[in-house]
């Protein structure tokens, strides 16, 4: 369940960011990260009471992270000029990749279920590297840019 919202979270995520090209993110971008942690402290409730998870620690992990993502969104109102800006194009793409990798982590994880809980770590560690490499690239390509200009 908190691979599905991970997923879930950051593909309708992403797919705001394409909608607000020259547009700060509103309301409906608030209540969406409202939402999500909302359904973050309600799923670490049911991962405490529950033994039915296989594994708390990546469920706990996968909620920190929505988590994080879902507190990332709501701090763009502060900064909605630099992010409109600068950041839009690269939220969408990592988001994008952090729906690809949350799909993948919890197939595995439910596929090679004798390689738990690895099946579903390395999906989540490699999908990490990957957004941690296209977010350095983005911004390497364009600090040289403005460099130039």
């Amino acid at each position: 369940m908190a691979v599905t919202l991970a997923g879930t979270y950051q593909y309708a995520g992403s797919l705001r960011s394409l909608r607000l090209v020259g547009r700060a993110p509103g309301l409906l971008d608030a209540l969406m990260a409202i939402g999500a942690l909302l359904a973050c402290a309600a799923l670490s409730f049911a991962v405490r009471k529950s033994t039915a998870f296989a594994s708390p620690a990546i469920a706990f992990s996968t909620i920190g992270s929505v988590s994080l993502i879902a507190i990332y969104d709501l701090s763009r109102h502060f900064w909605a000029q630099t992010w409109t800006a600068r950041i839009r194009p690269l939220d969408h793409g990592l988001k994008m990749t952090g729906c690809y990798f949350a799909m993948l982590s919890a197939g595995l994880g439910n596929l090679v279920k004798s390689m738990q809980p690895w099946s579903q770590i390395g999906p989540s560690v490699l999908g990490t590297l990957v957004i941690a490499i296209l977010a350095i690239a983005y911004f390497r390509r364009n600090s040289k840019g403005a460099v130039a200009q």
